[in-house]
């Protein structure tokens, strides 16, 4: 009988807790508490009175909610909850900032979608969706009426089921849930701290599991030797031996690319009084040569500085006038074409286009991009690191979208691994810039293989190259897989250019100093403000050899000093043998020609009152982009559609439709 006591007490113990359990289940019913799942979400929250009194509703078709209400999903769950619930709780923001703690008034739950109302006529609206690799979604958009401004909305994991975690290498916020990574479709300011933004801007974000397995595994593709530096590094030098005798013959085949190209490389060999002697005498503008190369000293035509200045800061006004409307008109197909034009614009001191860029990237959908923008949100990617390391960086879900479109095009032939578009052709320069973003990202995170990736679409295209070295612009690839080069061919110091591994290729570089810049040969140039009247310029080039270097932005001064002597202005500099400099105030342009006595040269420029830098004011920024309603889809105007960027929207397909 004794055995028997045990069994009873389990048993007493198990009946005491299901009454527990179902009076409290009673109890959260009569108080309006409910929990319903609706497409792969589950909704929470509690009714406002009983059902007569939701019969009494002020909004046919709505239920009325009293308190908090959440939506889980992902291993996420969204607190709809005034300013003593998770995160702070969620607020309502004017178009003055003000921030109006909120709780959801009223709800309309559907099959795959809720509907909350919240005050001031601010809806929110979660729907679950199917994506093409038929995994459900999360998406999260919100109606912002006139006046109202964004929605910020807290988030937290739920607790054992999911981590929370940046991740450096990616960029991205990562969600593990079940063994899976989620993230969200676009970085939000706030993402870090768990709060999402919902902007009249950018009004909706997706949220759900990334893809399982790109369609191309990168490691696939590596091409032989190309898992690292050495074997990269000969084939690169071998190309350029190559290719170094044909640059030489610049008097037979005048281009700039081959003057840029000869130049360099000379330097780098040590010889570049031979490749100068090389360029034709009097060679002038005329022969469609101009300031980008002219910093070799190859011209003594007097006067052509003054010109070049003028055409310097012509081209200046040009391409940031050209930024400038393609953010105002958020034609992000154009914008990100510009090379590394983060980079650009820093060089140049414009950091308010830089501003409205970010701002701007915030609002660009992933699931979006094409191929031929990749390059640049790469680029913008790893320049958010340099500029602005500290700042939430909106690049990152868009850079891992770009790899994962640049896996989905990679086709490997007998010799080459190259890129394609959809439209089954490889753009050579593109997958050219490609192959250096990727070779660049990769040694940054430490991704072995996008870096040997990246160097196997650099190699790829060099071995293209012909016997005057020149390669295709592009590549088609028909049904069967067969490869039909095009006729059109892009020169191969050109593609010198374009590989941009030499030291003393000419470029903008940033001096230190704000506003002024400068386009220079030289390994690097630094100018500091020694005194309030005093900056010095230092110069690291070859000790024995002669550039020039163009100083844009500086203001009127009153001398210069060279190797430690005072030098007068010469307006005849180009015809000297010694290093002279002329300045013309019209750009605020500063050309220097330098001796180069050491591999180091100080040039001092002295000033009658505090140093001055005079740089033309940056473009105002663009207008804020017109509200978009979240019925709108992914890439309609809410989302700034423009050719070679986004794709046409189409509605996605399975159980959920749209």
């Amino acid at each position: 009988m004794r055995k028997r006591v045990i069994p009873r007490f389990a048993l007493a113990l198990f009946m005491g807790f299901a009454a527990f359990v179902l009076l409290g289940a009673v109890e959260f019913i009569r108080q309006g508490g409910f929990s319903r799942s609706s497409g792969g979400m589950t909704v929470s929250g509690h009714y406002w009175g009983g059902a007569a009194a939701q019969a009494a509703a002020q909004r046919p078709g709505w239920i009325r909610l009293e308190g908090a209400a959440s939506v889980s999903f992902g291993g996420l769950e969204f607190h709809l909850a005034d300013a003593s619930g998770a995160n702070g709780g969620l607020y309502i923001v004017d178009s003055s900032g003000n921030r109006l703690s909120a709780l959801p008034q009223y709800m309309i739950l559907g099959d795959y979608s809720t509907i909350f109302a919240l005050p001031l006529g601010v809806e929110v609206i979660f729907e679950a969706r199917q994506t093409a690799d038929a995994l459900t979604e999360l998406r999260i958009s919100a109606r912002l009426p006139e006046g109202v401004a964004a929605l910020d909305i807290p988030f937290v994991a739920r607790q054992r089921r999911a981590a929370i975690a940046w991740d450096n290498s990616l960029g991205i916020l990562g969600v593990t849930y079940e063994g899976r990574r989620h993230m969200f479709s676009r970085h939000s300011p706030g993402l870090l701290a768990g709060r999402l933004a919902l902007s009249a801007e950018v009004p909706y974000v997706r949220y759900g599991p990334a893809p399982e397995v790109i369609e191309n595994n990168p490691a696939n593709f590596i091409a032989l030797g190309m898992e690292g530096e050495e074997a990269f590094s000969l084939a690169l030098e071998s190309w350029v031996d190559g290719n170094f005798g044909v640059w030489g013959d610049v008097a037979e085949n005048l281009a700039q690319d081959r003057v840029i190209a000869l130049g360099a490389e000379a330097l780098r060999r040590g010889n570049q009084g031979a490749a100068m002697s090389a360029i034709p005498a009097g060679l002038s503008a005329g022969a469609g040569i101009n300031w980008e190369s002219a910093v070799f000293p190859f011209s003594r035509e007097v006067g052509f500085w003054e010109e070049q200045a003028a055409a310097i800061a012509a081209a200046e006004e040009r391409k940031i006038a050209l930024v400038g409307d393609l953010v105002a008109r958020r034609d992000y197909g154009g914008l990100f074409a510009e090379n590394r034009l983060l980079e650009f614009l820093s060089i140049r001191g414009y950091e308010q286009i830089i501003d409205s860029i970010i701002a701007s990237a915030i609002a660009i959908d992933p699931a979006m991009l094409t191929l031929e923008a990749s390059a640049g949100i790469l680029e913008s990617d790893m320049s958010m690191g340099d500029l602005r390391a500290a700042a939430e960086n909106p690049f990152g879900p868009l850079a891992y979208r770009a790899r994962e479109l640049v896996a989905q095009g990679l086709r490997r032939s007998a010799e080459q691994i190259l890129v394609f578009s959809e439209n089954a052709r490889a753009d050579i320069s593109l997958n050219l810039r490609l192959g250096r973003a990727l070779r660049e990202w990769g040694e940054r995170s430490g991704d072995r293989t996008w870096a040997a990736l990246g160097r196997s679409l650099i190699f790829s295209v060099i071995s293209l190259s012909g016997a005057d070295g020149s390669v295709p612009a592009e590549i088609d690839s028909d049904e069967n897989g067969a490869l039909w080069p095009s006729e059109h061919r892009i020169d191969s110091a050109s593609l010198f250019r374009m590989l941009d591994e030499n030291e003393f290729l000419p470029r903008a570089a940033a001096t230190g100093l704000e506003g002024v810049w400068a386009w220079t040969t030289a390994r690097s140039i630094r100018a500091a403000q020694t005194t309030a009247n005093i900056m010095d310029i230092y110069l690291d080039f070859p000790a024995g050899q002669t550039h020039y270097a163009i100083i844009s932005g500086l203001g009127p001064f009153a001398q210069i000093q060279m190797h430690g002597q005072n030098v007068a202005r010469n307006q005849a500099f180009e015809a000297a043998a010694a290093s002279g400099w002329n300045y013309f105030a019209d750009t605020q342009t500063l050309v220097l020609k330098v001796q180069h006595r050491a591999d180091v040269e100080q040039v001092r420029v002295i000033f009658t009152a505090p140093v001055a830098v005079a740089r033309a004011p940056p473009p105002p920024p663009p207008p804020p982009p017109p509200p978009a309603t979240p019925e709108e889809p992914e890439g309609g105007p809410s989302g700034g559609v423009t050719p070679g960027l986004l794709r046409p929207w189409t509605p996605p397909t399975g159980a959920h439709g749209n």
